[in-house]
């Protein structure tokens, strides 16, 4: 399918306007989105993505060759890869965030790992759709072009991508590597550990104790990404998320007080009685979507969604149902 298409044109049928500022291989690009992604809540730059591969698939709804083989083949890697890499879909061609759901929504491409959105997050070369930008776990781009024709180089950067965090980076000092691998493996208590033994040890100089300092510094940065993610979370009312990123961060930082009072002081939050209402409505709701997005949008469970708003009302669970509802309506 892939390769018919990219015979015939049909990949380039469709331009897109001219980007602002494109960014070169080896560049790391920043981002704030102004809107919520999508199945993301609480991710609010490409740094909150930091640590896996990110694959930025820029598609249309008028695109036959992102419909029929560039989309799909994206959702197949995020399947392959899981948890392991990011998938973001940017609809590209001014269908706007809520006809672009009803359209994903139609395809049953909704329900998985990746994220949507209106919002480019990276400027690449090329104004032809489809058009694809892959960041590495440090959020540098490492390829960016068609991905009708780049599948195998795609995937194998990925692999790579992923294999690479079981492993210390070329060039890390021997004293360092341990860390520098528990690290890679989400093992952040044991690598901070690791680093403050290294620079607790006498006469530690030069590059060694440099290593140890930007380590021990990444992981405080990620740390403090993670924490300000699970605030955006409660601020929206995504609870389930935000209890999942929180298990996650302390089980990652298990044996280390770094964040400590933050980590308790969430917890603390999460487990209010005023907030299990909430917890259950978005329980219930989830059940509900999964359905709705395994049928391709069934009407019928469009109406169990805007019942269910309207039994839940003044829940952030009602808030969401109302609007997945309405995306049957804007196919």
């Amino acid at each position: 399918m892939i390769s018919t298409l990219a015979s015939l044109g049909i990949a380039a049928a469709l331009a897109l306007p001219a980007p602002a500022q494109v960014q070169k291989l080896g560049s790391r690009p920043e981002f704030r989105f102004q809107a919520p992604l999508l199945n993301g809540p609480g991710i609010a730059s490409l740094a909150d993505l930091r640590g896996r591969p990110v694959l930025i698939d820029f598609w249309g709804t008028r695109c036959p060759a992102c419909i029929h083989a560039a989309v799909p083949a994206a959702l197949k890697l995020q399947g392959t890869f899981g948890d392991d890499l990011a998938v973001i879909f940017v609809e590209a061609q001014g269908a706007g965030p809520e006809r672009s759901a009803g359209f994903a929504l139609t395809r049953k491409w909704l329900g998985g790992r990746a994220l949507w959105t209106s919002e480019v997050p990276v400027q690449v070369e090329g104004n032809m759709l489809p058009k694809f930008a892959l960041l590495g776990r440090d959020g540098t781009l490492l390829l960016a072009g068609n991905p009708l024709s780049q599948q195998r180089e795609i995937e194998r950067a990925i692999t790579e991508e992923i294999e690479g965090t079981k492993q210390a980076p070329p060039g890390t000092p021997k004293p360092l590597k341990q860390a520098q691998q528990d690290f890679g493996r989400g093992r952040w208590g044991a690598a901070l550990a690791g680093a403050e033994d290294v620079l607790a040890a006498p006469a530690v100089e030069g590059e060694l104790r440099s290593a140890a300092q930007a380590l021990r510094r990444t992981i405080e940065e990620r740390v403090t990404l993670a924490l300000a993610r699970i605030d955006r979370q409660l601020a929206v009312g995504a609870l389930l998320e935000a209890e999942r990123e929180l298990a996650a961060l302390e089980g990652a930082l298990k044996g280390s007080q770094l964040a400590a009072e933050r980590l308790t002081a969430l917890r603390a939050a999460l487990a209010e009685p005023a907030r299990a209402h909430e917890r259950e409505a978005q329980a219930e709701l989830a059940r509900i979507l999964l359905r709705y997005y395994q049928s391709g949008g069934d009407p019928a469970v469009a109406v169990e969604l805007t019942g269910f708003a309207a039994r839940q009302a003044g829940t952030r669970a009602a808030e969401r149902a109302s609007e997945a509802a309405r995306w049957a309506g804007v196919r």
